[in-house]
């Protein structure tokens, strides 16, 4: 009798457990950076769009290097995407059509040697969470 408890209990973790996993199963599986989650053309645009609104009060290499991760290393690309929507340009907050600074934080990802490919960036805020802000891996 003292066993059947724990076997119910057992059995109650498993499920919930499996359950977990099929959640997790059917969610998309999280995105880095290194995953070429922009494409060529935006990085052009928002390079355009960073001179013309941005460079007035930066340069491009305060976006770059061990700075740019040790401040967004772990955070999300929608995280980036809303501080620069929302407060730049510090003359003019929020300004800006939100796919300009969607290409300016294409641009940044390109200075940082993210790679470009195929699928654009979004600006949607659910996609956005979805993908990590990360130092090279060893296996990418």
């Amino acid at each position: 009798m003292l066993h059947r408890p724990v076997r119910i209990a057992g059995t109650a973790i498993a499920l919930a457990l499996g359950a977990t996993r099929a959640v997790a199963q059917t969610s998309p599986p999280p995105r880095t950076v290194w995953d070429s989650c922009y494409t060529p053309a935006q990085a052009i645009s928002g390079e355009t769009a960073f001179r013309y609104s941005c460079a007035n009060c930066h340069t491009a290499a305060q976006f770059t290097g061990p700075s740019f991760l040790g401040a967004w290393e772990g955070g999300t690309a929608y995280e980036l995407f809303q501080l620069i929507s929302e407060q730049m340009p510090f003359d003019n907050p929020a300004s800006l059509p939100r796919e300009q600074y969607r290409d300016v934080l294409a641009y940044l990802f390109k200075l940082n040697g993210f790679p470009a490919g195929s699928r654009p960036l979004s600006d949607q805020p659910e996609e956005l969470k979805q993908i990590r802000i990360q130092a090279k891996s060893e296996s990418k």
